[in-house]
């Protein structure tokens, strides 16, 4: 990869600070500085394609079910469309992918955002021929430039500067790496990587001291880099000193060093293992059954490392946004899933958060190369899911029988039939399988990944082009260990997928199953209630399950901060008159980061400005009525899109429904006093298909 700063520093990590008038709010932080939250609504944007039917009625009703802020939701015209849903990189980046990120920075969420979840109606695949050509690379087996649209996406900044790195089979930092890549490929950066490289080369030359010094300066810049300390280790116990090196074990371990087996066979730390208070830290290790780096949950705020740890110099590592499609619902007959059929698994995942369904997870271990690529990994696998308290089956066949529910699938088939199996997908499983054209939906002959959505999988994934047989552009088995540990399936697919530029992930990126979230309440004000002046909230947290990291605070869908106690003051005069949505959003302290939410919306009253504002649906139209006397100006919006605008105080709209519907969907006004911009409460239109 060319070192460029255009990619090292992306447009979404250049906005201002929050305007001024936020700071009116009482926030800080709640126990220290916690390291971020795991993924929900606020910090995901949905992309619908204005001109698809399909589209703004699954995205609709997915805005319902997750809760998700108006304020992120952004609508595309003119969406490119090509044949087998292919289109061009440049089209791609122009029409989609520049304009949605330009919309994240201009409505300031640049702070929150993790996740660009595209709804259907878009191209599945984008064609980047022309990032290998600048380079005179040519395509081959293992680079052939037929991208997702997900990973595409993920890939953001790539993609924005049309360079090629995406294509390589190590290109994505944020998968679980290997112990001797954590140790030995930590850095970006050409200083940081010159002076690992020197502290490397002093240990080699027995210098202890000096090496472990240069270690540990490392590791005051950067305080993610566990391995680092387990390097200082290294030198302490090779110089004799044995307390220092258990103190420097400590440090890795407290940092996130779990790598158990290998600190125990470490012929380095041969002369520890039988020092006790060696033997004591290397028990606190808490989670020592990951064959790869323990997983972690997902910002897209940090530079990840090419070992897969965060980053935080300035101009180092790698930054990423999750993505995926909510479904696919055109191409060949019977390839894509029915508008239904996405509605129901969507509504199925959402019901599946934090319910632990039961069940086993299945290997399909048999002789075609579509099995044997990955049966390496199975037992890694089997071991971590053991350990979290679930079975597997690693079976002979292909598909698995009837019998307990299929919390997940790996499997290794050209053709399926999953209904004619007998197999049950339990809510919120993940169907996954290694073949060519998973993420085709043309005449290919191949099963595509919708026969796992169709039987009621959260999500699934499949290759857009001939990818070979090659682990890397595949879920790595672990992936079902991630996700059982509590991680989102956004998280879950990313973290499994090392090389993900051919793979397509499609589904509700945001279910979790397994995860325990902080149960929230407040009190103080009731919803929609009309309030003035100061405003005092009590935020009750239930931490039965699990303790809390921190609870952020949400301001018309915009981060401001965390608190520090369970009380929250808001002086209502520093803000305009009208309704304000207040979320407060708990974060478990433990490595999922999950969140839980209360959304509380009131109506602010101090400076004597009023909007009302009515709506209801006539046949094939929809009627608004509404009044703000004295205002300037008043817009009708729905979804972050002005659907009508006067210049007179009061207003009477008969707009047709078909464009923003069907499903629920929410419109308000907003009025316009002078430089104050006062919004109405938001009515839910329910719009026929």
């Amino acid at each position: 990869m060319k070192s460029a700063s255009h990619l090292l520093n992306p447009p979404l990590t250049r906005t201002p600070v929050l305007a001024g008038w936020l700071l009116a709010l009482a926030f800080c932080l709640l126990t220290g500085p916690a390291a971020w939250a795991g993924l929900g609504p606020e910090n995901c944007v949905l992309v619908i394609n204005s001109e698809s039917a399909s589209s703004r009625r699954i995205g609709n009703e997915y805005i319902t079910l997750r809760k998700i802020p108006a304020n992120n939701v952004i609508h595309l015209s003119k969406v490119p469309q090509g044949s087998d849903s292919r289109i061009g990189g440049k089209e791609f980046t122009e029409q989609i992918l520049k304009p949605v990120l330009a919309e994240i920075s201009r409505r300031k969420l640049d702070r929150q955002i993790d996740c660009i979840i595209y709804s259907t109606g878009f191209p599945t695949a984008v064609k980047l021929h022309a990032f290998m050509e600048k380079e005179n690379r040519k395509p081959n087996k293992i680079e052939n430039p037929l991208t997702a649209i997900t990973s595409a996406t993920y890939f953001y900044r790539y993609s924005v500067a049309e360079e090629p790195g995406m294509f390589s089979l190590e290109a994505n930092a944020y998968a679980r790496r290997s112990v001797e890549v954590v140790l030995n490929v930590p850095f970006v950066g050409a200083d940081s990587s010159r002076r690992f490289s020197t502290a490397k080369k002093l240990y080699e030359e027995e210098n202890w001291t000096d090496a472990e010094r240069e270690f540990g300066e490392l590791l005051k810049e950067q305080p993610f880099q566990y391995g680092l300390a387990y390097w200082q280790c290294r030198c302490l116990a090779q110089a004799g000193d044995k307390d220092a090196a258990t103190k420097a074990m400590m440090d890795a371990i407290k940092r996130g060093w779990e790598f158990l087996d290998y600190s125990q066979q470490d012929a380095a730390l041969a002369s520890l293992q039988d020092f006790p208070p060696f033997a004591a830290a290397l028990k606190t290790i808490k989670e020592p059954y990951w064959e790869l780096a323990a997983p972690t949950a997902f910002n897209a705020r940090i530079a990840w490392g090419p070992n897969g740890l965060p980053e935080r110099l300035e101009n180092s590592g790698h930054a990423y946004l999750l993505c995926t499609m909510l479904g696919v619902s055109s191409g060949a007959e019977g390839k894509p899933n029915s508008d239904e059929e996405i509605l129901r698994y969507l509504r199925r995942s959402v019901a599946a958060d934090h319910s632990h369904p039961e069940g086993k997870f299945y290997f399909a271990d048999h002789g075609d190369v579509r099995s044997t690529t990955r049966k390496p990994n199975f037992a890694a696998a089997e071991k971590a899911l053991k350990v979290l308290g679930f079975d597997s089956i690693i079976d002979k066949g292909r598909l698995p029988k009837a019998g307990d529910p299929i919390l997940g699938a790996t499997i290794g088939s050209a053709k399926f039939d999953w209904g004619k199996s007998g197999a049950r997908l339990a809510p919120g499983a993940i169907g996954d399988n290694l073949t060519s054209f998973g993420g085709r939906f043309d005449k290919n002959g191949q099963t595509a990944l919708t026969e796992f959505l169709r039987y009621g999988a959260a999500g699934a994934s499949g290759t857009v082009i001939e990818p070979y047989a090659i682990q890397h552009k595949f879920p790595h088995p672990l992936i079902h260990a991630y996700y059982a540990r509590g991680f989102s399936l956004a998280e879950s697919f990313f973290m499994a997928l090392a090389g993900p530029f051919q793979t397509l992930v499609v589904g509700d990126p945001m279910c979790q199953p397994f995860a325990d979230a902080v149960g929230i309440e407040v009190e103080g004000a009731t919803a929609n209630q009309e309030v003035s002046g100061n405003l005092a909230l009590n935020v009750k947290l239930d931490q039965k399950k699990v303790k809390a990291g921190s609870v952020e605070f949400y301001f018309d869908g915009m981060k401001v901060g965390a608190l520090r106690s369970g009380n929250l003051r808001i002086d209502t005069t520093k803000h305009p008159d009208g309704y304000h949505e207040l979320r407060i959003v708990s974060v478990s302290e433990d490595r999922t980061r999950a969140t839980d939410r209360f959304v509380l919306p009131l109506q602010f009253q101090n400076h004597g400005n009023k909007i009302d504002m009515s709506a209801k649906t006539s046949g094939k139209l929809f009627q608004v009525e509404v009044k703000a006397p004295g205002a300037d100006e008043i817009v009708l919006v729905s979804q972050g899109r002005t659907l009508q605008k006067t210049t007179d105080d009061s207003a009477s709209w008969n707009l047709p429904a078909a464009p923003i519907g069907p499903g629920q969907v929410s419109v308000r006004c907003i009025a316009r006093f002078g430089d104050q911009q006062v919004a109405s409460v938001p009515v839910v239109l329910d719009i026929s298909p």
